[in-house]
């Protein structure tokens, strides 16, 4: 549905029912829709003695609903019988009969139901200078409910896991686009134009079920009772999805050279235990975005493109493998035998050469991760302004880097 009133006041409204059979039997539809409202501000009488600078101004409101049914194949939701290997031999009234014995191979999740985004979205657009700079500006609020994600199950249970709703998460945040003009010579398709954006978001843990509580139990039960030395996936409420969850270190203990770590109660202690965790950082940038510019000049064109992002961290583990989790009797990272700790007094950021155990998951690799790239460059000459154009079979050629 779309209505507009003089070309200033618009109205959109939508409505979809969607049915899909990868979704347990109960839930297989969902219902949808969205509405947006635009007021062309820059038309109104009080806006008059801006004109001469302002081509456009929009302020959009909009709010919607949708869903998501990207978690596996169309039958992940539906019991399965398999084929065991082997056959099996029976007698009945004297005969034997040879079959091939069945198991039931995949658990079904009749219950399972559309994951489901509600938006709500502010924006702003505008148009200066006769169309020389043109801008976008969002705000949004997104709320995921009935998040699908693969459920461990007890061993007893004779299934790994099965597809559940299992929590809700929150995104917000802000998005701006600048485009510009220079510089234009429309004699000569010659001009110099520029671009620019920049985009937050912040996703937060709403809520989560009791058997993400559960994963979580079993992911530290795993860490302590092994070597792990990735950083490890776990739900909690109030923190990111990309948090960096590590246990807090003090660094490398100079007498000793063992690693120093903070628990919970502020205690410290040489041994690592996943009861410790910590959000240590967020993957995830404060800030990113990119720009560029887009210019030609009789026939001469260049495209450049750059791409950043400030705030946020890694965790470093390409400096842990190499360094402390490297095996010493291969060719290693001089650091190995330069930085790690070798006797008392030694200030180190490694631990000692002479403890081989695998470092597990620490703030001591956790590092802030600033990044331009300059992601993109093309040059190119137009040949059209050459004369042996006009005598050639050709009608256009161009040479690109």
């Amino acid at each position: 549905l779309f209505y507009s009133f003089k070309d200033r006041y618009m109205f959109t409204g939508t409505f979809r029912r969607d049915g899909y059979s990868g979704f347990g039997s109960n839930n297989p539809w969902g219902n949808f829709g969205s509405v947006g409202l635009s007021w062309v501000f820059s038309e109104e009488n009080f806006m008059s003695d801006a004109h001469d600078w302002m081509d456009m101004g929009k302020l959009r409101l909009s709010w919607g609903t949708n869903g998501n049914r990207e978690f596996g194949d169309v039958y992940s939701t539906l019991s399965n019988l398999s084929l065991a290997g082997g056959s099996m031999v029976y007698y009945q009234n004297g005969n034997s009969n040879v079959v091939n014995p069945l198991y039931m191979s995949r658990l079904a999740a009749p219950n399972l139901e559309w994951e489901k985004t509600k938006a709500w979205n502010i924006g702003l657009d505008f148009s200066f200078l006769n169309g020389r700079l043109t801008a976008n500006m969002d705000y949004y609020l997104k709320k995921t409910t009935d998040m699908i994600m693969s459920q461990r199950l007890p061993s007893f249970s004779g299934f790994g896991s099965i597809m559940a709703n299992l929590g809700e998460v929150e995104n917000k945040g802000w998005e701006v686009y600048l485009n510009g003009r220079i510089w234009r010579d429309t004699p000569s398709r010659s001009y110099v134009n520029f671009y620019a954006s920049a985009a937050a978001n912040k996703n937060i843990l709403k809520k989560i079920s009791n058997s993400l509580k559960a994963l979580n139990d079993s992911t530290d039960e795993e860490y302590d009772s092994s070597s792990a030395t990735s950083v490890p996936v776990r739900y909690e409420e109030g923190q990111s999805m990309s948090t960096i969850w590590v246990v807090k270190s003090l660094g490398i203990d100079p007498q000793t050279g063992k690693e120093v770590f903070v628990k919970k109660d502020g205690s410290l202690t040489y041994d690592w235990s996943s009861s410790d965790f910590i959000a240590g950082g967020d993957t995830r940038p404060k800030v990113s975005g990119n720009f560029g510019i887009n210019m030609e000049y009789h026939g001469f064109g260049l495209n450049a493109g750059f791409t950043w992002r400030l705030g946020g961290q890694m965790y470093n583990t390409t400096l842990l493998d190499k360094v402390e989790n490297a095996d010493v009797h291969y060719n290693v990272d001089r650091r190995v035998f330069t930085g790690r700790w070798s006797e008392p007094g030694q200030v180190a950021r490694f631990k000692s050469i002479t403890d081989d155990s695998e470092t597990k998951p620490t703030s001591r690799f956790v590092e802030d991760y600033n990044l331009l790239t300059f992601s993109s460059l093309n040059v190119y000459y137009d040949f059209r302004e050459c004369r042996f154009m006009e005598k050639s079979f050709l009608q256009r050629m161009k040479a690109t880097f």
